[in-house]
């Protein structure tokens, strides 16, 4: 469970990761979702995450809204260091014994570099 209340899962095959989202938030992203596809078309090696669906299921009355993407780190090798950068520094510190570091966490001389994609 996420810090606002969410949930998100992986595929038993860890290739894909569904992430509960509220009315407000699955209505926002529908609205993007035009311009998200031509960005991801004109931009193939863009690292946005790959959206597969935008669902809702209505079940007891209850309406949960949920979104599936594909897990960029599926195919990775291990990884020694995990960081989950927002972009914020706001309450954005791991607490003692978190494997997750976060953005204030992240050492300000350090330089991130992609390189492109080989295969």
């Amino acid at each position: 469970e996420g810090r606002g209340g969410g949930f998100f899962f992986f595929s038993a095959d860890g290739r894909y990761l569904a992430k509960s989202m509220t009315r407000a938030e699955h209505h926002a992203l529908l609205q993007l979702l035009p311009q998200y596809c031509r960005h991801m078309q004109s931009q193939p090696r863009s690292l946005l995450s790959r959206l597969s669906g935008c669902y809702s299921i209505t079940m007891y009355g209850q309406t949960k809204f949920f979104h599936v993407l594909s897990n960029v780190f599926a195919d990775l090798p291990p990884m020694h260091e995990r960081f989950d950068l927002k972009g914020s520094w706001v309450d954005r510190h791991a607490t003692p014994g978190e494997k997750t570091r976060k953005d204030s966490d992240w050492p300000a001389s350090r330089l991130l570099r992609l390189q492109p994609q080989t295969k």
